[in-house]
Order: structure tokens, then C-alpha cells, then sequence
């Protein structure tokens, strides 16, 4: 420290400013990718969140309207439920590309949706071919309709 010069000194003193400011500029770099990283996480899941309640709706209108094809006999609730097993399904596979590390779950739910559909068809058409008792013992069965909606609803 003894040779140093007024020359040197602030020569240092530039050098150590520009240190510094390359340092605080690397660091704000790096917490605006991360904020950025951050914000395009929150949206991800705040979409899935949503598709998820948009595929959670789809089911319960499946079962309602199964349900209702079975006590009033009116098929149009047929094509009503045929157009949320689609929305349920496209929802789901939304998702799968959205988490591809949860594809193989979303696949599992998948199958449950179309088997509830599957099953509630084949409730409300043995309710109104062959009546009540019929339709109680597919919906009542193992893997029947009130089974496979239990199912779906703890996996949603």
C-alpha cells in the first residue's frame, strides 16, 4: 500500500466499481430469469388448476346426465353426456402434455371417465329396456356406476 499512487488508487477504486456493478448486474439478471421462470410456472398451474375444475364439472355433468336418461327415460341426456366425456377427455389430455411426468395418472383417470360413461350408458339403457330392477343392479354392482363415480371422484 505504500506505492500506491493517487493514479493507482483510482485506477482500484474503477476497477472495484466495475466489479461491483458487473456483480449487481449479473445478480438482477439472474432474479429476472427466475421471477420470469416463476411467472410462467404460476400460469401453468394456475391453467391446470382450472382445467382440472373444467374436467371435475364435465364428470358430475356425465353422471347427471346418465342419471337422468335413468329416471325420466328422456335420451337426449345421452348427447349431452356424450359432449362431457369430450370436454373431460381433451381436458385430460391437456393436461398430460402440460405434466408429462403425470401422464401415466392422467391416463389411469382417463380410463375412469370412460368407464363411468361406459357404465352409466350401460345403467341407463337397462333402465329403460328393462326396467328398475335391472338398472339398481348395474348401478349398485361392483364396478357399477355408483363404484366407478366414488372412484373418479377421490382421483379428482
Amino acid at each position: 500500500m505504500k506505492n500506491l499512487t493517487i493514479k493507482n488508487a483510482i485506477i482500484l477504486t474503477l476497477v472495484l466499481l466495475a466489479v461491483f456493478q458487473c456483480s449487481a448486474t449479473l445478480s438482477s439478471w439472474i432474479l429476472g430469469n427466475r421471477i420470469h421462470a416463476a411467472n410462467l410456472d404460476q400460469r401453468r398451474v394456475t391453467t391446470a388448476m382450472l382445467t382440472a375444475k373444467n374436467i371435475r364439472f364435465s364428470v358430475v355433468q356425465i353422471q347427471q346426465f346418465l342419471t337422468d336418461v335413468s329416471a325420466t327415460g328422456d335420451t337426449e341426456g345421452y348427447q349431452e353426456a356424450a359432449e362431457h366425456l369430450k370436454k373431460a377427455t381433451s381436458g385430460l389430455d391437456e393436461l398430460a402434455v402440460a405434466f408429462p411426468a403425470r401422464k401415466k395418472q392422467i391416463d389411469g383417470i382417463k380410463e375412469k371417465v370412460q368407464q363411468l360413461y361406459d357404465v352409466g350408458h350401460k345403467m341407463a339403457e337397462a333402465y329403460l329396456s328393462n326396467g328398475r330392477e335391472a338398472g339398481n343392479r348395474i348401478m349398485q354392482a361392483s364396478g357399477g356406476f355408483d363404484e366407478s363415480s366414488s372412484a373418479l371422484s377421490s382421483e379428482l
